[in-house]
C-alpha cells in the first residue's frame, strides 16, 4: 500500500519474496461456490485484492462441508489436502505465548478445554 489514500500498487504482491515469507490474509466463508463467485464477479474491489493474490479465499460448503479454494484464473477448486483436527486453546495468547514466528491455526475458544 502507498500513501495516505491507501493505493493499491500493481505487482506489489510478487515484489520481495525472494527475501521475504509472504504472509496473506486467508478467509474462510461458509458459503456456496456460486454465490461467492457471483459476489466475486459483481465486486471491482474484491475483484482486485483477491484477484491480485492479496488475499486467499476458501468456501466451506455449508451443506457437505467441504472445502473449495478460488484461484482467479480457474475458480473455485475443490480442496484435496490431508483433514486434521486443530489444536484447541481458551484463548488465543494460550495459542502464541513465546512464539514469535508464524503458527498454524488453531480453534480458540470453543467448547469445552
Amino acid at each position: 500500500m502507498e500513501g495516505v489514500s491507501s493505493d493499491l500498487r500493481t505487482g506489489l504482491p510478487r515484489q520481495m519474496i525472494e527475501i521475504h515469507e509472504p504472509l496473506r490474509l486467508q478467509i474462510v466463508v461458509e458459503a456456496s461456490t456460486e454465490v461467492l463467485t457471483a459476489i466475486y464477479q459483481r465486486q471491482p474491489s474484491l475483484r482486485e485484492l483477491i484477484g491480485g493474490d492479496w488475499v486467499h479465499v476458501i468456501a466451506k460448503d455449508p451443506d457437505s462441508g467441504e472445502f473449495s479454494i478460488f484461484g482467479p484464473a480457474r475458480g473455485f477448486v475443490p480442496w484435496a489436502g490431508p483433514s486434521q483436527p486443530l489444536p484447541e486453546r481458551a484463548r488465543s495468547g494460550d495459542w502464541y505465548r513465546g512464539h514469535t514466528d508464524p503458527l498454524s491455526p488453531a480453534l480458540i475458544g470453543e467448547g469445552e478445554i
